[in-house]
């Protein structure tokens, strides 16, 4: 070996561990690592890494015999790494060159392929959105289609609604044998017997027209308390409506609605609280639980509790519905008004007279101030008022106002109305308590 190399070795080649060679030369005994760094530590290359002097060598290694720590410590991966770099610099700045050869031609492959995928996806996106485009073309066109054959058929409807109105319900006050005409003295419920029979051949390809005229017809039958043949134009209309292809589901619950209320009508209370619940849940999640609709679906089951003598669910229900009025109306509006006459009856069922009268008597002021003294509710809460006074022996009082609303039911309802009597009736009762009274 030349001298350069020998000072080359000397320079970047480690010496071997002593414990190695100690344990090659006596295989029973083992060198402790301490004497490694120790040693190392003194024939470090680097001269900031040796022991400043000998005494701080000797130190260390008298403190290696006291069992001490010492100073000296196994070099660091990172100096070790260090040194490799500086033994094989060549091969190593090739490798780095080579990486980063490697690094670049990877990062250009990816970003090759990652403006692929853009423009990829850039062409997907383009083709979607000329698709969607198209699409929303064809449902628009289609739509604009179902659109026009919608209001072509609903003026066909309202043609034929009108014309069976003309033709065959306003014609029957036309002379006798003129065109359909029954005379002029002929009554709406005469004209509307003749009218309805031509139904089914009228709107015999036009159902929707149909199920609007039943339910005008069932309206008006119910005006005039003929309940049955009300009942009979909304089975069929509730009928039509469920073989519709896209059935009126709104219609069929309000048809529901008024079925609930020709039950009660006609004293079939079981049938009536039954359809009440069972709609009631879908008037709230349809229309809201604060709606017109569902609160109206809640009065008439608190009625139909009323008149099962259920007096607790009856005072639950007509009492929201009270207040749902309030809140929505205010406390002059007839349907308010409505709904606190009927709370005011649960109350008086309950044998609350005190609070049922301060009610009953708000109704029927604001009434009197709202559609005058001349109107059927108006008597209607008179009569109401002379109740409760009747009923707590206040009978100077329901006398006064029984003798007010008698003349007036009279002249407005006729003397055979149902209001009409039942006030001559409780006028009647009223004398007949004040003379035992008096006895």
């Amino acid at each position: 070996m030349s001298m350069r190399d020998t000072l080359s070795c000397i320079r970047e080649v480690d010496p071997p561990r002593p414990s190695r060679i100690a344990t090659i030369a006596f295989p029973s005994r083992r060198i402790r690592d301490e004497l490694d760094w120790i040693t190392f530590k003194a024939l470090e290359k680097d001269p900031a890494r040796r022991y400043e002097s000998a005494a701080a060598f000797a130190n260390d290694i008298g403190r290696l015999l006291a069992d001490e720590a010492v100073h000296a410590a196994p070099p660091s991966r990172r100096y070790r790494w260090q040194k490799f770099l500086r033994r094989n610099r060549a091969a190593a700045t090739g490798s780095a060159f080579v990486f980063l050869a490697l690094l670049a031609g990877v990062i250009g492959t990816t970003w090759q392929m990652l403006r692929a995928m853009h423009a990829e996806t850039q062409e997907i996106q383009r083709a979607t959105a000329a698709t969607l485009a198209e699409q929303n073309a064809t449902n628009a066109e289609d739509r604009a289609v179902k659109d026009r054959n919608r209001a072509v058929a609903a003026e066909a409807d309202a043609n034929a609604f009108n014309k069976f109105l003309v033709d065959h319900v306003l014609a029957a006050s036309r002379p006798a044998l003129t065109k359909q005409g029954l005379g002029r003295s002929v009554t709406l419920a005469e004209a509307l017997t003749v009218a309805e029979a031509q139904i089914d051949r009228v709107f015999a390809d036009r159902p929707t027209a149909e199920i609007k005229a039943r339910i005008a017809l069932g309206q008006t039958w119910f005006e005039l308390r003929r309940f049955p043949d009300s009942e009979k134009h909304y089975l069929r209309a509730m009928e039509l409506l469920a073989r519709q292809t896209e059935p009126d589901n709104n219609l069929q619950l309000m048809c529901q609605s008024v079925m609930v209320q020709l039950m009660y009508n006609t004293s079939r209370l079981v049938e009536a609280r039954k359809l009440a619940a069972a709609i009631l849940p879908q008037f709230a999640e349809k229309f809201g639980p604060d709606s017109d609709e569902t609160l109206t679906v809640k009065m008439e089951l608190g009625l139909i509790y009323l008149m099962q003598d259920q007096s607790k669910p009856a005072m639950d229900l007509l009492r929201e519905a009270m207040e749902g009025r309030l809140k929505r109306y205010g406390p002059t509006h007839a349907k308010t008004l409505t709904a606190m006459n009927n709370y005011a009856q649960a109350l008086d069922d309950d044998d609350k007279n005190a609070e049922s009268l301060a009610i009953h008597r708000e109704v029927l002021k604001q009434r009197r101030a709202t559609v005058g003294n001349d109107h059927p509710t108006t008597m209607s809460s008179m009569n109401n008022v002379g109740c409760q006074l009747l009923k707590t022996r206040q009978l100077k009082d329901a006398i006064e106002i029984f003798e007010e609303a008698l003349p007036l039911a009279k002249t407005l309802l006729g003397d055979e109305h149902t209001t009409t009597n039942s006030i001559m009736n409780n006028l009647g009762a009223a004398y007949l308590g004040k003379r035992f009274s008096e006895w």
